[in-house]
């Protein structure tokens, strides 16, 4: 058979979707963010939470942050683990005011 069309839905661009855990401090939209970044990952037996993690790490590298100034143990920065230099966050404040993109909307 032939198939029909019986609706579309049209989801808003991904950016200010993913803005809204940073505006609304949304802590488990946060930690799926970072797991669904491992979606696109070459298959490692890593699991998808330590893609998520290294992809998160491979980002931001690429923007000129200093990776080996943190230590990210999860996506919400909640555990008891996570371990940022102040050095980090001026660099990710920096990546952020020089890329729009990254404003909160």
């Amino acid at each position: 058979g032939s198939s029909k069309l019986i609706g579309t839905i049209t989801s808003p661009n991904l950016a200010p979707i993913m803005n809204n855990p940073l505006k609304i401090s949304d802590n488990i939209q946060a930690e799926l963010w970072m797991r669904l970044l491992a979606q696109n990952s070459v298959p490692t037996n890593q699991s998808n939470y330590e893609l998520g993690i290294d992809r998160v790490r491979q980002v931001l590298a690429a923007q000129g942050v200093d990776t080996s100034a943190f230590i990210q143990t999860d996506g919400c920065g909640l555990g008891r683990s996570n371990q940022v230099q102040p050095n980090a966050c001026v660099d990710v404040l920096r990546m952020m005011i020089n890329q729009p993109i990254w404003i909160s909307m």
